[in-house]
């Protein structure tokens, strides 16, 4: 299995980057990453890894970000 640079891009509740996608051909298309402002060699790249949301908390996945805004859970 080839593994995908995006494994390295890590989630935040106040992301630098946001998902698009692109076709490349017929029946090809591709999903990419793009910055919302510059960054910087040392920055984290991150997004918003946002799923639906699940009314049961016990299958809500917990997660603390530290941004301003967390959400405290992915979905």
């Amino acid at each position: 299995m080839k593994e995908n640079i995006a494994r390295l891009i890590n989630h935040s509740c106040m992301p630098n980057c946001f998902a698009g996608i692109i076709s490349l051909e017929e029946d090809e298309d591709r999903i990419i990453l793009i910055a919302k402002k510059d960054v910087l060699a040392e920055d984290e790249l991150t997004f918003d890894y946002r799923f639906e949301v699940d009314q049961n908390d016990e299958l809500k996945v917990p997660y603390l970000c530290g941004a301003p805004n967390c959400r405290k859970f992915m979905n």
